[in-house]
């Protein structure tokens, strides 16, 4: 496995997950290539996700 693929196979645990009000949305979890941090971006009172590339700035949202 490379390891380039783990960051997306824990974005996509994340995203599976029935919930994530166990994350603390307070914390910016940091990979050598991606920030991934939570709020409520969409204003439904759920967590979700969002993961920034730190090379170029591009980012994803993942909707709770």
């Amino acid at each position: 496995m490379q390891l380039r693929s783990i960051p997306t196979l824990c974005l996509t645990a994340l995203l599976l997950a029935p919930t994530l009000s166990a994350y603390d949305s307070r914390v910016t979890y940091v990979t050598p290539h991606e920030l991934q941090g939570f709020g409520d971006f969409n204003n439904d009172g759920r967590l979700d996700l969002v993961t920034v590339d730190r090379v170029n700035g591009q980012f994803r949202i993942g909707l709770s």
